[in-house]
């Protein structure tokens, strides 16, 4: 038997002080985590902190920020990614509960969770029957 306690979602929302807390944690740590590897890339290329900042137009300290997460914008991300050579592919990012599924127009949310499509339900044509598409004047 495992000593690991499964995660509870809902219980560390709660421990955290409420969902806004918990995703300004979550942000915090993804940025640390980003500004992290930023740096291991900028070591990795023989850059100090203060080359780098000549680099972007901005001091040492500036760097320093943007690699403990502390600056976390976009722009000063892709300046830095730039600076290095490199270009800001950023993926979405999701909030820690999904949206719900919404009826177009009804503001509910079906049982089946995707809303049901307005008017008839489409069916394949049948080879047999004519289309009043075809043209000719038979159909008129």
């Amino acid at each position: 038997m495992s000593s690991f306690a499964k995660w509870d979602r809902d219980a560390y929302i709660e421990r955290a002080g409420g969902l806004e807390e918990a995703e300004r944690r979550r942000k915090a740590l993804m940025a640390r985590q980003s500004g992290h590897q930023l740096a291991e890339e900028r070591k990795r290329r023989g850059l100090t902190q203060a080359q780098l900042a000549q680099v972007m137009g901005v001091t040492p300290g500036r760097v320093s920020q943007i690699e403990r997460g502390e600056l976390a914008t976009i722009e000063a991300v892709a300046r830095y990614v730039e600076a290095l050579g490199g270009r800001l592919d950023q993926p979405p990012r999701w909030q820690l509960r999904p949206p719900q599924r919404r009826a177009w127009g009804s503001g509910r949310v079906r049982a089946g969770g995707w809303p049901r499509r307005h008017g008839r339900r489409h069916r394949a044509p049948d080879p047999g029957r004519a289309s009043r598409h075809q043209g000719g004047a038979e159909h008129l």
